[in-house]
């Protein structure tokens, strides 16, 4: 499978997975609930944390091309007008700010979640709807995939795809069926695309394995294959892979 010259191809539907998700996304907003301390085993399966929720991720420079910027701005604006909450790594600067200031100025909710050691080397966001302050990187990205529904991934660096490739391991081993959807702003992934064609052509990466990974043109393109699914995704419980227990302290909310 070619994703680069055919993205829709790598596109699965709920009805391929599960003939029983049909049921339409509902586009409200959820008042935010503080949270203290928390086991795995209640965000990853036994007790649901959020809904209507996407995580993104991205970098926390704008990059080298004013697309970028402003395809992260356009992000968060439809996803505030679309009903969606943000869940992201919390900071103030980069793709990462600008899509979190896009989604507060249209009313949306915006979550961050920080680790303590980057709240000052990565400027801790003040302004948002709430803002867990975790104790290492492994607890940033558990506790972001526990709010979060589906999950979008804009251009970045090594941070972003080290978070948008665990979190495509973790579906690859059933661990969630949450959609991953890459994208592709002004062609910033089809390296990485190519790539992947090349892994699955030298076998590390099956076929099927493959078609986890979703490829979008735009945010609107992103967005609107969300809608179509239909129906709220869960990370499975797995408190093996995980860890049994992390905490967290919320800062703002």
């Amino acid at each position: 499978m070619d994703l680069l010259s055919d993205p829709h191809k790598a596109y699965v539907s709920c009805k391929e997975i599960n003939p029983q998700w049909k049921r339409d996304w509902e586009h409200r907003r959820y008042s935010p609930r503080r949270i203290r301390t928390f086991s795995m085993s209640d965000l990853l399966g036994r007790k649901r944390v959020s809904a209507g929720r996407i995580c993104v991720f991205c970098g926390s420079s704008v990059g080298a091309r004013p697309k970028y910027l402003a395809e992260a701005k356009s992000l968060g604006q439809q996803m505030a007008g679309g009903g969606w909450g943000l869940v992201y790594g919390g900071t103030s600067v980069g793709l990462m700010g600008a899509t979190a200031d896009a989604a507060l100025s249209r009313g949306a909710e915006v979550i961050g979640v920080l680790p303590h050691a980057l709240q000052n080397r990565e400027i801790a966001h003040q302004g948002l709807t709430k803002l867990h302050l975790v104790g290492s990187m492994h607890e940033r990205k558990a506790l972001m995939a526990s709010l979060s529904d589906a999950f979008f991934a804009l251009p970045g660096g090594y941070g972003t795809l080290d978070e948008f490739f665990e979190v495509m391991t973790w579906a690859q081993l059933n661990i969630h069926s949450k959609p991953c959807v890459l994208i592709n702003t002004d062609g910033y992934y089809d390296c990485l695309l190519r790539f992947l064609d090349h892994a699955v052509r030298e076998e590390f990466v099956k076929p099927a394995n493959l078609r986890l990974v979703q490829v979008a043109k735009d945010s609107a393109e992103a967005l609107q294959w969300i809608e179509q699914w239909g129906d709220k995704f869960f990370l499975k419980k797995n408190t093996n892979v995980f860890g049994s227990e992390i905490s967290g302290c919320c800062a703002n909310g």
